[in-house]
């Protein structure tokens, strides 16, 4: 395969609640909000239901396979 030979890390798993705040989300949020301020209560709905421990945010995980030699912490969304 194409990476026969290669060390990898894997970064994860971790919840989509947790991936998308550290992506930045929350930012995203207030931009759009910001955009759109009569769609405020549906983003806000979106949000909770992407991110909520309860809903999607504790229920899916994310996972990144990467080549071993990048630096700790250089995958964006995983801490």
């Amino acid at each position: 395969g194409r990476w026969t030979g290669h060390a990898l890390a894997a970064h994860g798993p971790t919840t989509q609640g947790d991936f998308l705040h550290g992506m930045g989300i929350v930012h995203r949020m207030q931009n759009l909000i910001a955009a759109r301020p009569e769609q405020e209560q549906r983003l806000m709905e979106d949000y909770r239901r992407l991110t909520a421990e309860a809903e999607m945010g504790s229920l899916f995980k994310v996972l990144a396979i990467t080549q071993a030699s990048l630096p700790e912490g250089s995958v964006p969304g995983f801490p």
